[in-house]
C-alpha cells in the first residue's frame, strides 16, 4: 500500500534552483525522501514486474536510486492509472520538472518536482524500463511490465534530452485486458461497418485510414480490418512491430527481407491472402509503392491528415498523379475521439428549440446533457461537488469518403479538400458533424465537448 500525495493549488517550486544530481548524489536519500512528504491518502500500489523486450533490470546496482525515488515513482505511476491516465509527460523546466497528465485526450496539471526530485523520478523509471540511467543526452526507449488493482499493464518509455541538461519522460499506458475485439467498440455503426466491408472485398484497391495525431487512428485501422468477415477473408500482418493478437483474425505472414515488398505480396497471394495491413505511409515511396501493389489485394494502411479530403490530397501529392490516386483508392476513413459524459453526474436540460433546428437534431429532441453546474459556495466561488472529470472515457465519429465517379472526377480536376469534402457530404457519406450531433441528441457527449473535440 503507498499512499496518493494531494496536489494544493500554492504548491510551487523551491526559489532556489539546485543543481542537477551526480550519481553519488542519488545515494544521499534523506533529503529527497523529506521532500516527497505532503498530505496523504491511501492508494493501493503498482507492482512492477520488470522491464518490456526482455531487458535485464538490476535494481541492486542502483540501490541508493531505489531507496530514494522506488517509492515516489511507484506513488506517481499508480496515480496515474488510477485517473485512467492514457499518456504522463515530466517536463523539465530550469527550477524544477512539471508533471502532465493526457486523460481521454485532454491535459491536466499533475505533480511539480524540484531538480533533486525530478532526476531521482526520471532516473529511477528508466531503470526500471530497461534504460540506461547514466545516458541523459540521447533518446532512449524502452518499457515495463506492471499490475495495478490486479490488472495488467504496460508502459511505453521514451527519454529525451532537453535543452535544461535533464530529460523529458513520456510514459504512455496501455491496459493489457482491454483488447479490441470488434469494431463496435470504437463506435463503428453497422451502417459504417457495411460500407467499409463493401469497399474492403474487393480484393485489390487501397483503404486509408487518417487523422492527426491522438485522434485514434492505429486503433480505427485495426476495426476497420475487423469490420471484414474474418471467418471468410485472410487478411495478413505486413506491418513491422504489430503484435498479431492486436487485431483478433489477422493472419501471421513470414516477411522475408531479402525479398522486396512487392515480391512478399506476390508470396502472400500466393498463399490466398485477400488483403494486408501495411506500414503506415510517411513518405512518397511508401504511398507510391502501395498504390502500384494492391492490384491482387486490398492493403489496408494509415497517414497523418487533418481530415479524409485532405488525406487524398496528400496521397495525390506524394504519388504525382491523381488518376492513379483515384483508380486505386477505395476509401478514406477519418476519426475523431470524444469524450462520454459520465451517466452517474450528467445533468439534463431544455434546450431552445431554434438551437435544436440550428443543429439539424431531430426535431423530437427535448432534452439534452452537459456537465453539472458547479455549486457556488459562500465565498461566491464555484466548485464541483462530485470531485472529477465529468468525462469518462472516449467514443469516436467517423468522416468516410468513398472513391465513386463523382469523388474521381474532382481528385482529378484538381479540386481542393474543402470541395471534395462538400460533395462527399451532399452524397450521404459519414461526417464527423452528423456523428457527433447524434452522440449529442442520444445524451453521450454534451454540446460543450463537441466544440472543443472540433476546436481549429
Amino acid at each position: 500500500m503507498i499512499f496518493r500525495r494531494n496536489r494544493h493549488d500554492d504548491d510551487d517550486y523551491d526559489d532556489e534552483e539546485d543543481d542537477l544530481l551526480d550519481d553519488d548524489e542519488l545515494d544521499d536519500d534523506d533529503d529527497l525522501d523529506d521532500e516527497f512528504d505532503d498530505d496523504e491518502e491511501e492508494l493501493e500500489t503498482v507492482l512492477f514486474q520488470g522491464a518490456t523486450g526482455g531487458r535485464e533490470v538490476d535494481l541492486s546496482e542502483n540501490a541508493g536510486l531505489v531507496r530514494a525515488a522506488l517509492l515516489p515513482v511507484k506513488e506517481l505511476i499508480s496515480d496515474a492509472i488510477d485517473r485512467h491516465c492514457e499518456r504522463m509527460i515530466i517536463e523539465p523546466r530550469q527550477k524544477g520538472s512539471i508533471v502532465r497528465l493526457d486523460i481521454d485526450g485532454v491535459g491536466y496539471a499533475g505533480d511539480r518536482y524540484p531538480v533533486k526530485q525530478a532526476l531521482g523520478v526520471t532516473q529511477m523509471i528508466k531503470v526500471l524500463a530497461g534504460l540506461d540511467s547514466k545516458v541523459r543526452d540521447k533518446k532512449q526507449a524502452g518499457g515495463i511490465k506492471a499490475q495495478f488493482m490486479g490488472v495488467p499493464y504496460k508502459l511505453e518509455v521514451n527519454s529525451i534530452p532537453t535543452q535544461y541538461g535533464a530529460e523529458r519522460v513520456i510514459v504512455k499506458f496501455r491496459n493489457m485486458k482491454e483488447r479490441l475485439e470488434s469494431a463496435a467498440q470504437l463506435g463503428i455503426s453497422d451502417e459504417l461497418k457495411a460500407r467499409i466491408r463493401n469497399l474492403t472485398n474487393r480484393q485489390n484497391g487501397l483503404f486509408l485510414v487518417c487523422g492527426p495525431s491522438g485522434s485514434g487512428v492505429t486503433r480505427t485501422l485495426h476495426g476497420a480490418i475487423l469490420c471484414v468477415d474474418l471467418y471468410l477473408t485472410t487478411i495478413f500482418n505486413l506491418q513491422e512491430g504489430l503484435d498479431r493478437s492486436e487485431v483478433p483474425g489477422l493472419s501471421d505472414y513470414d516477411y522475408q527481407s531479402e525479398f522486396s515488398f512487392s515480391e512478399n505480396l506476390i508470396r502472400a497471394h500466393r498463399k490466398e491472402a485477400d488483403g494486408a495491413i501495411v506500414n503506415p505511409i510517411t513518405s512518397a515511396e511508401e504511398a507510391t509503392k502501395y498504390i502500384k501493389n494492391c492490384d491482387k489485394m486490398t492493403l489496408f494502411t494509415e497517414m497523418s491528415a487533418p481530415s479524409a479530403a485532405h488525406a487524398l490530397k496528400k496521397l495525390v501529392e506524394l504519388v504525382g498523379d491523381p488518376k492513379l490516386v483515384a483508380e486505386h483508392v477505395r476509401g478514406v476513413l477519418c476519426p475523431r475521439l470524444i469524450r462520454k459524459l459520465r451517466d452517474d453526474i450528467k445533468e439534463a436540460y431544455r434546450p431552445n428549440p431554434k438551437l435544436i433546428q440550428q443543429l439539424g437534431l431531430p426535431p423530437e429532441t427535448n432534452i439534452l446533457y452537459r456537465p453539472p453546474t458547479p455549486i457556488v459556495d459562500e465565498d461566491d466561488e464555484e466548485e464541483a461537488d462530485y470531485g472529477e472529470i465529468p468525462f469518462e472515457g472516449r467514443t469516436a465519429v467517423f468522416e468516410l469518403i468513398e472513391m465513386t465517379d463523382d469523388i474521381k472526377k474532382l481528385l482529378i480536376s484538381g479540386a481542393d479538400a474543402k470541395e471534395i469534402s462538400q460533395k462527399a457530404k451532399s452524397l450521404g457519406m459519414p461526417n464527423h458533424q452528423a456523428g457527433a450531433m447524434d452522440l449529442v441528441a442520444r445524451g453521450i457527449t454534451s454540446l460543450e465537448e463537441v466544440r472543443r473535440a472540433f476546436k481549429g
